[in-house]
């Protein structure tokens, strides 16, 4: 969860509820650490191909999880056709609610739907009898809606979807061959996605120095020689503090929030503790410019006493 969150620059809390909404709705996934693994893995190659993000996916998912689980639609081409719905601009929750239409019209057609499915030629299930996947058949489904014009597209969209989805399939239809080969290669290799890119945002000196910069514009500090020493594991606290911060809208709430997620994470790795208090006690005497910023250094001051 902790790596799902660092790899998506989101904060843990959203990582987790997630995590958790997908594993709930979609039960190809057990809770066991290689699928949880997994689902970090997806969610992360989700976030980084396309304008998903962790908040958008959880809404969406929330909508139309269920449905697409008990039709034979796994996670992973959910969330593709959820990455073109993104793309396209549409909101989360229309997102949702257009694909969970697409996948019932194409499942438990009306009697119109399936007069439209037949003049279209679309195959929408396997040998097997399950309803097929959906982002798997678009090209088909571009191939058979682009014989007709735009007004036969748009009423043969509305027979099969409803009046809801009609734009978002649209825009599905007009996927590019090409985007849909870029998709396709972003989620061709997935092992480790979420801790690979964890490692490559946290790794270095340089690399969390430019995370911790841009976290919040007040915190104005040159950290190439302050905060040197253990510099990894003490950016991961700053940046939660400013990430709490930043959401909580007080500076005491935001400090209460990180100081109680990175405990947890002290409790895993005692080692952490004198490279943490070396990398604070040097911020400190980098100086602090703005009011928060210097309510920011009594504060932590105090925190940090506590937790060593």
């Amino acid at each position: 969860m902790v790596a799902l969150a660092e790899a998506t620059d989101e904060r843990v809390g959203l990582a987790g509820q997630t995590l958790g909404v997908v594993l709930s709705n979609f039960n190809e996934f057990s809770k066991e650490t290689e699928d949880v693994n997994r689902v970090a893995d997806l969610l992360t190659t989700a976030s980084n191909s396309s304008a998903l993000n962790l908040s958008k996916i959880r809404q969406s998912i929330a909508t139309v999880g269920g449905t697409a689980s008990s039709f034979n639609q796994d996670f992973e081409s959910t969330v593709k056709v959820l990455g073109v719905f993104a793309d396209a601009g549409i909101q989360a929750e229309a997102s949702g609610t257009a694909l969970k239409n697409i996948i019932l019209g194409l499942a438990n057609p009306s009697k119109k739907a399936q007069e439209a499915i037949a003049q279209l030629g679309i195959q929408a299930r396997d040998s097997n009898g399950d309803l097929r996947n959906v982002f798997d058949m678009i090209p088909e489904l571009q191939e058979a809606f682009l014989k007709f014009d735009s007004k036969q597209q748009g009423q043969f969209a509305q027979d099969i979807f409803g009046r809801e989805a009609i734009g978002p399939f649209l825009k599905l239809l007009g996927t590019t061959e090409q985007r849909l080969g870029e998709i396709e290669q972003a989620y061709a290799s997935l092992g480790g996605t979420a801790e690979a890119n964890k490692n490559k945002l946290q790794q270095g000196l340089a690399g969390a120095t430019e995370a911790l910069g841009g976290s919040i514009e007040v915190l104005k500090l040159d950290l190439a020689e302050a905060f040197a020493p253990g510099v990894e594991a003490g950016t991961r606290f700053f940046q939660s503090i400013i990430d709490n911060i930043t959401a909580n809208k007080t500076l005491f709430d935001g400090l209460k929030n990180a100081t109680k997620e990175f405990t947890d994470l002290l409790k895993e790795n005692a080692g952490l503790s004198q490279s943490i208090a070396d990398s604070f006690e040097n911020l400190i005497s980098a100086g602090l410019e703005t009011s928060t910023e210097l309510a920011l250094e009594t504060v932590c001051k105090k925190k940090m006493k506590r937790l060593f």
